[in-house]
Order: C-alpha cells, then structure tokens, then sequence
C-alpha cells in the first residue's frame, strides 16, 4: 500500500496477536523501507508507544488497537 501511495493522506494500522510480534514486524518493516523504527513506521503495545506524528504505519496488539486510532494524536495529521 505503502509503495503505490496509498498512505500519503492517511495512515495503516496493523493488529498482531502478541507484543513480540507487534515489534518484530514494525522492525522488519521499518528495515525494507528505509526508516529509523519510529519514524514512518512504529508499533504500540501496552506502556510503551513507539510512534511519533510522521508515523504512516502503526503496527498494535490487539487489545490496545481502539485507543490509538481514535487518539487525537493519531488523528492530528489526517
């Protein structure tokens, strides 16, 4: 999506089933385009948010995936 420019006036978010795995595909994917983790892509999991306001990808355990999306301050550039 990424790729062909879809995100370029929105955003992704991605749910995993585990923390373990929210941080493992925020890395890889952060690794294959080219950015510091954090940067365009991050990941949230309980206590810890590693996203800033450029985050195009969001990657989230399940059970903490309705708070970010609806938080203003992922909602602030869209």
């Amino acid at each position: 999506m990424a790729e062909e420019g879809l995100l370029e006036r929105g955003r992704l978010g991605c749910t995993q089933p585990r923390k373990v795995a929210a941080v493992s595909v925020s890395k890889r994917v952060a690794e294959e385009v080219g950015c510091r983790l954090g940067a365009e892509v991050g990941y949230t999991i309980r206590f810890e948010d590693l996203t800033s306001p450029e985050t195009k990808i969001k990657y989230m355990v399940r059970f903490v995936s309705s708070d970010p999306l609806t938080s203003d301050r992922w909602n602030a550039a869209t």
